[in-house]
């Protein structure tokens, strides 16, 4: 493997802050939508904290990751779709 140039190292730098720059934005989403989200289950309120959104209705945990509610589980690995 050959060095990684200075070029390559800005590139890279760019990629991983514009990652960061998506994730505040889906948070951001997150947080104005809170109010209308419903439980799947049961259609109840659900209560939202930092890594979770539990239903009032039937208990349902949903994950939150990188500011995306999952109503099934979250992915394993990076989901940048």
């Amino acid at each position: 493997f050959s060095e990684i140039t200075p070029r390559e190292i800005a590139y890279i730098a760019n990629v991983i802050g514009k990652g960061a720059e998506f994730e505040q934005r889906m948070e951001k989403r997150l947080e104005r939508i809170k109010d209308i989200l419903v439980c799947p289950r049961c259609q109840e309120s659900l209560a939202f904290q930092e890594h979770q959104a539990c239903c009032f209705g039937c208990e349902a945990i949903y994950p939150i990751e990188s500011g995306r509610l999952y109503f099934s589980s979250a992915p394993s690995g990076l989901d940048r779709l």
